[in-house]
């Protein structure tokens, strides 16, 4: 009996449970649609990481009139103070943090996402169930745009945040509250601090993934 108990437990929260009985289903990016080639599948020394990384020193070498290595020291020193470089950027040469964003993060990334196919096959199938697919990531719109595009999913999405619109993840969660029942919202992501725990903060369902194979349990009873 006890294991028949545990088994009717288990069928009603798993994902593809969580997922029927939802309206909105929040996605997080990085990690979650596809991983990268750095830590832990990451983005810390992946090469989106590198490339961001050379288009920043890029930007404030033609910007301070300075050379590559005294333009590396400054993001050093940046970072050191943990200071977002769009943010210097912005007060610095009096632009927006979109136009910064537009030159450090156009990057192609069909070199650079990989194991994404499970999710596109996921995201996919969930458009065609009418529930409503928004997008929660903390990278920057031209680089969302350009993987969407790679990832032919451009068009499955009714909202989209990036990294543009806020400063921390846990600023979006309730405005997306506001307009929905919490308990009919799924957030979905690898990161338990910024996308797991906002999320149940606000009162939605929740499914934490270590990959984007783990998504196909959305699907599959």
């Amino acid at each position: 009996m006890e294991k028949i108990i545990k088994t009717q437990q288990e069928i009603e929260t798993s994902p593809s449970r969580l997922l029927s009985q939802s309206s909105t289903v929040i996605f997080d990016m990085d990690g979650t649609i596809y991983e990268l080639d750095g830590d832990n599948n990451g983005f810390k020394n992946s090469s989106l990481h590198k490339a961001v990384k050379n288009n920043t020193v890029d930007f404030i070498s033609k910007n301070e009139g300075v050379s590559k290595p005294s333009a590396e020291v400054i993001l050093d020193e940046l970072s050191e103070k943990n200071i977002y470089p769009s943010i210097y950027a912005s007060e610095k040469y009096d632009i927006t943090r979109k136009e910064f964003f537009d030159v450090v993060w156009n990057i192609d990334p069909s070199s650079i996402v990989k194991n994404y196919q499970e999710a596109v096959q996921v995201i996919s199938e969930i458009s065609k169930r009418n529930i409503n697919l928004i997008l929660l990531t903390q990278a920057p719109k031209v680089w969302q745009s350009n993987v969407f595009v790679f990832l032919n999913i451009q068009d499955l999405f009714s909202e989209i945040y990036t990294g543009e619109d806020y400063i921390h993840k846990n600023e979006v969660f309730p405005k997306i509250a506001q307009s929905r029942q919490p308990h009919s919202i799924l957030a979905i992501g690898d990161q338990i601090e910024t996308d797991i725990n906002p999320a149940k903060d606000q009162g939605f369902s929740t499914f934490h993934v270590n990959s984007p194979r783990d998504l196909l349990q959305l699907i599959n009873e």
